[in-house]
């Protein structure tokens, strides 16, 4: 079974966004797209499972709250062959499954790790 087969995007979360895309920005050279949501950068690649051109999401977004029971720093998007049979892989091992979403333009499911 492919489990994860690429990475979809990285999202680092902080608490001045703006500061952190310029210091990225003047340090590393990547430039960014601003949309309602945060700071963001799109690297473009050859998909590894034959779908062709894909991208890579890099985005620095304002951190959430504490309060939102969601105070993590960073989240890891990756590509799956089959999202529905890596969700019964999962639970079969006891891996909670947060949440999952489904939309047009893709299908995403959250989980933590241990730590």
């Amino acid at each position: 079974m492919d489990l994860a087969v690429d990475i979809g995007g990285l999202f680092i979360y902080s608490s001045d966004p703006q500061r952190l895309a310029e210091w990225y920005r003047e340090h590393l050279g990547i430039e960014y797209q601003y949309s309602e949501f945060g700071y963001y950068h799109e690297f473009l690649h050859q998909d590894p499972i034959g779908a062709g051109a894909t991208r890579t999401v890099w985005a620095i977004l304002p951190r959430k709250s504490p309060s939102s029971g969601n105070d993590h720093s960073f989240e890891v998007n990756y590509r799956v062959g089959d999202l529905k049979k890596i969700i019964g892989h999962l639970q079969s091992r006891s891996v909670n499954i947060e949440r999952s979403e489904e939309y047009d333009y893709g299908h995403f499911a959250w989980i933590g790790d241990p730590e």
